[in-house]
């Protein structure tokens, strides 16, 4: 039994890996399939980032984080849910897929920049059990 919860567990962690439109068509694939694509993908230069951004705008999983003109189209982020990019003020830390071309504007941190549109593949709302819950903080700097 522990050795099926330890396979799906790695499955899972080897699928979230790969951008959300491939998951679903590579869920029921072998381990070593997975592994397979994911090493060409990184050779490729089509890396997974996961990224988290804060803002106070509510939007749906699924939907785009599309920067204002005041940002000059590019959507901060961090890569460390210890570091997370901005100020506490409510809202929401979304999950988005970045790249490794993103620009790394401070590696210490983890912080990340994004041209153009990001994909939000998951939301938490920010109250402070969830922040607790992921261990997740506010770096003790902003750059703006």
């Amino acid at each position: 039994m522990a050795e099926r919860i330890n396979f799906e567990s790695q499955k899972e962690n080897f699928l979230s890996s790969l951008p959300e439109e491939l998951r679903e068509r590579w869920e029921d694939a072998s381990l070593e399939d997975i592994e397979k694509v994911i090493e060409t993908r990184k050779e490729l230069g089509y890396e997974i980032i996961k990224g988290y951004h804060v803002s106070d705008k509510d939007l749906p999983v699924g939907s785009y984080l599309i920067p204002g003109p005041e940002a000059e189209g590019k959507l901060f982020y961090s890569e460390d849910i210890k570091n997370l990019y901005g100020r506490h003020g409510g809202g929401f830390i979304y999950i988005i897929e970045g790249g490794p071309d993103n620009l790394a504007i401070d590696k210490n941190l983890g912080w990340k920049v994004y041209k153009g549109k990001a994909k939000i593949v998951d939301k938490i709302p920010i109250i402070s059990k969830n922040l607790e819950k992921l261990g997740a903080q506010f770096a003790k700097c902003e750059y703006r």
